[in-house]
């Protein structure tokens, strides 16, 4: 979590897609690239508040995974 209300979601096992890595904050960036090891294939951004979706930028240099939103 990293604000009021405001999560990201890890989902899968052998893939993972990560659902809104949220705000430019490189330790909870680093964390999820963390958890989700050598996983994460796709980041999707469900909108671009500044709490959901900044923090897929480097989530995507980090782990070389694709972003995906909404448009």
């Amino acid at each position: 979590m990293t604000g009021t209300g405001t999560n990201s979601y890890l989902i899968g096992s052998d893939e993972v897609v990560v659902i809104d890595p949220g705000p430019d904050d490189e330790g909870h960036i680093r964390s999820l690239a963390d958890l989700g090891e050598d996983r994460i294939r796709i980041i999707a951004v469900t909108h671009k508040h500044i709490d959901h979706a900044p923090g897929a930028a480097l989530l995507a240099r980090l782990t070389g995974a694709e972003v995906v939103g909404y448009a």
